[in-house]
C-alpha cells in the first residue's frame, strides 16, 4: 500500500508542477467536444433517420432498416466509423498531450502535429477491432478518463431489469461482465501501444496481452482503485460540507442565500473539475508506466500564451457553469414530468388494461393512462396488450381468432384481482367519465386487416383528439 501511495503521489507532483497545461489540454478537449463534436453527430444522426422517415432504430426494426432503407442503413454506418476515429482522434490528444506535457515540451502546434501522424498509422481493417476496444474498456475508461462519448455506451436499465429476474439470465449478464472485465483489463494499454509506438491494433492488443500478464494487470487495477476510493472520499466529505454549509445560509434572506447557493454550486464543480483532470492525469500515467515511453521532467516551463489559454478556458467554464447555476436554482427550464399509468396500473391494483384498475388508477391523478389495443376477428377494437390469453385467461387463443362479443365475456386473473376485457369503446367512455387522459398504442401483428389503422383514425381519431 505504502508504494501505491509514493507513485500517486510522484505523479501528482509532475500533475503540481504542470496543473495549467493539463487544465488547458483536458478544458478545451471536454468544451470541443461538448459544443462542437456531439451536436454535430447529433445533428447528423437527427438528418439521416428523418430523411429515411424513420423515428427510431431497434433491435425490432433493424432488419427492415437493412433491406428497406440500404443507403441510409449504409450512412449510419459510416458516421459510426467516424465517431470511433473522432473517439480514437480525442484519447490520442490526451495520451499525446500528457507525454509533451510530462517532458516539459507542450506545444499545441507539435501535438496536433503527432495526432495527424497516429492516425495516419491507422487502418480501416483497424476499425473493428477498435470498435470491440473501445465497448470492452468502457468500464475502465471512466476510472482513468471520462468522455461524453463514451458516457451512453452501456446496457439499457430495462435490459439489465429483466435479465436480472431470471436465475439463468443473471448468471449469463455476470459472465458477461467478468469476460468483459477480464479482456479490459489485459486489453488496456492497447490504444497507448498504438498512439506511442505507432502498432497496429491487433499487434497493440498482443503486445498490451503480454504486459499485463503474470498479474502484472492487479498492479495497474489496484493503484486505480485506491485513487479513486481516496479521491471519491475526499470529495464525499468536500460535497457533505458545503451542503451543511448551505442549510445554514439558507436562513438568511432570500437573495443572499440564492448568491451562495450559486457561489457554492460553482465551487462544487471547479473543484470537481479540477479534480477530475487530476486523477485522470495520475490515471493515465499509471496506465502507461509499463511502456516507459517517456520520462518525468523536473524543469517547469510555463509561457504566457500557455498560462493565457488556461485561465480564458477556465474563465470560459467558470462563466457558463455560473450561468448554467442561475438558470438551475430560479427552475427556469425545469418542468414537472408527466406521470404515465403503464397498462392503466399502479402497484398492482388491478389487472392491466382493463376498467376496474382504471378506475382506482385515476384517483392517483396521473397524467396519462397508458393503454394497449388489439383488433378483433371482426374488426373492432379490444383493450389488452398481450397478443395471446393464455397467460391471463388461460385460453390458448388470440383477440384476432374471437369476435368482440366473445372477447368481452372473458374473466382475466392478474396480482389477486379479476376483470372482464373492455371493447375500446367501453374503455373510452369510462375514461371520459371521470375526465382521465388516455395515451393509446395499436398493438400490430401479421393478421391486423389491410386497413385496421385507416379504419381505427376514421371511428376514433376525432374522438380521441378531444
Amino acid at each position: 500500500m505504502k508504494n501505491i501511495f509514493q507513485e500517486i503521489n510522484k505523479y501528482t507532483n509532475n500533475f503540481r508542477k504542470y496543473w495549467l497545461q493539463y487544465i488547458a489540454l483536458f478544458i478545451g478537449i471536454d468544451l470541443f467536444t461538448q459544443v462542437l463534436i456531439i451536436p454535430l453527430f447529433r445533428y447528423l444522426t437527427t438528418a439521416i433517420l428523418k430523411a429515411s422517415a424513420i423515428p427510431f432504430i431497434s433491435y425490432q426494426n433493424i432488419i427492415t432498416i437493412i433491406s428497406t432503407h440500404t443507403l441510409m442503413f449504409l450512412c449510419l454506418i459510416l458516421e459510426l466509423i467516424v465517431l470511433l476515429l473522432v473517439i480514437y482522434g480525442e484519447f490520442s490528444l490526451i495520451l499525446l498531450g500528457i507525454r509533451e506535457i510530462s517532458q516539459g515540451r507542450f506545444s499545441l502546434r507539435a501535438l496536433f502535429k503527432e495526432l495527424w501522424q497516429s492516425y495516419r498509422s491507422v487502418r480501416i481493417s483497424s476499425v473493428l477491432l477498435l470498435a470491440v476496444y473501445f465497448l470492452l474498456i468502457v468500464p475502465f475508461a471512466d476510472l482513468v478518463y471520462r468522455t461524453p462519448l463514451l458516457a451512453k455506451v452501456q446496457i439499457p436499465e430495462f435490459i439489465l431489469d429483466f435479465m436480472t429476474r431470471n436465475i439463468w439470465l443473471a448468471s449469463g449478464l455476470i459472465i458477461f461482465y467478468l469476460l468483459a472485465f477480464i479482456l479490459g483489463i489485459r486489453l488496456i494499454l492497447t490504444l497507448p501501444i498504438m498512439i506511442y509506438q505507432r502498432k497496429k491494433t491487433f499487434l497493440a492488443m498482443k503486445e498490451s496481452w503480454k504486459l499485463t500478464s503474470h498479474k502484472y494487470w492487479w498492479k495497474i487495477l489496484s493503484r486505480l482503485l485506491v485513487l479513486g476510493l481516496s479521491v471519491s472520499i475526499v470529495l464525499l466529505i468536500f460535497n457533505l460540507l458545503i451542503y451543511l454549509c448551505q442549510l445554514g445560509l439558507d436562513h438568511l434572506p432570500r437573495n443572499i442565500s440564492f448568491s451562495f447557493a450559486v457561489f457554492n454550486l460553482l465551487l462544487v464543480q471547479l473543484v470537481s473539475e479540477l479534480v477530475a483532470i487530476w486523477i485522470s492525469v495520475v490515471s493515465l500515467l499509471i496506465v502507461v508506466a509499463p511502456l516507459k515511453s517517456f520520462k518525468l521532467q523536473s524543469k517547469v516551463k510555463k509561457t504566457i500564451k500557455l498560462k493565457m489559454l488556461a485561465l480564458c478556458l477556465m474563465l470560459v467554464f467558470a462563466l457558463a457553469a455560473g450561468a448554467n447555476n442561475v438558470l438551475y436554482l430560479k427552475e427556469i427550464d425545469m418542468q414537472r414530468p408527466l406521470t404515465i399509468s403503464h397498462r392503466g396500473v399502479s402497484n398492482k391494483n388491478g389487472v392491466q388494461n382493463t376498467i376496474p384498475a382504471l378506475k382506482k388508477t385515476a384517483k392517483l391523478h396521473p397524467d396519462y393512462v397508458e393503454i394497449d389495443l388489439h383488433e378483433t376477428k371482426d374488426k373492432q377494437f379490444v383493450v389488452m396488450h398481450d397478443e395471446n390469453l393464455k397467460q391471463l385467461a388461460g385460453i390458448n387463443k388470440t383477440p384476432k381468432d374471437l369476435t368482440l362479443k366473445q372477447l368481452t365475456r372473458i374473466t382475466l386473473h392478474e396480482d389477486g384481482h379479476q376483470a372482464k376485457i373492455a371493447s375500446f369503446d367501453q374503455y373510452l367512455k369510462a375514461a371520459a367519465k371521470i375526465k382521465q387522459k388516455l395515451l393509446i398504442e395499436v398493438k400490430t401483428t401479421p393478421n391486423d386487416s389491410p386497413k385496421m389503422l385507416q379504419n381505427f383514425n376514421k371511428k376514433y381519431g376525432k374522438l380521441i383528439i378531444r
